[in-house]
């Protein structure tokens, strides 16, 4: 099964999270300018978001937003030490998004999706996915890179690969995608909207 959701590449470095916002808002058709999207992250070039951040302001833009997390307990140390959000994450904005989301216990489940409950949402939902990137490249190290599902079918996942050498309903093999959530610094984050 595979549903039509518009594809926009991004920009540069690092706004694969404002882009998904960009993407949804075209979903929806939503008049939300790419700009007002990254003034509501606060998002800075060469800064990763969170995946709380785009939940929040996922919420503000009008959309039924539910986070799925492994990790519901939201720490202020959180991923401090990683290497990668160090060097590139916006670690006040987060902190402040994780702080929001425990009083705002409604935009998120302490509940994995599996990849045939994401299947099951696809008709009605977008479905946003944080992955390890370099795990889909057989690379070593850690990038935290959002996609947006298109697509399951089978022992392929489809994603839209709005980043380096972007491409539409990109296949990967299902036992990838599953390595790639899997990753200990995804949480297996997945953000669901409805417009």
């Amino acid at each position: 099964m595979k549903v039509d959701v518009p594809f926009i590449p991004q920009e540069g470095g690092f706004d694969c999270g404002p882009t998904m916002l960009r993407i949804a808002n075209e979903w929806a058709d939503k008049d939300v300018s790419y700009g007002k999207v990254k003034e509501l992250l606060e998002w800075e070039p060469g800064n990763a978001i969170a995946t709380a951040q785009l939940c929040l302001v996922a919420d503000t833009l009008g959309f039924e937003a539910t986070l799925h997390t492994a990790e519901s307990e939201f720490e202020d140390n959180m991923y401090e030490e990683e290497e990668y959000y160090q060097e590139h994450g916006d670690m006040e904005g987060a902190k402040k998004a994780f702080r929001e989301l425990e009083r705002r216990d409604d935009l998120y489940e302490d509940h994995v999706l599996t990849t045939e409950e994401i299947k099951n949402r696809l008709e009605a939902e977008l479905v946003i996915a944080l992955l390890n990137w370099e795990e889909t490249r057989s690379g070593d190290g850690y990038t935290g890179h959002f996609v947006i599902i298109t697509g399951v079918e089978n022992q392929t996942v489809y994603v839209h690969q709005v980043g380096a050498d972007p491409q539409p309903d990109m296949p990967l093999d299902r036992s990838v995608f599953e390595e790639a959530r899997h990753d200990d610094r995804t949480d297996q984050d997945t953000l669901c909207l409805k417009p």
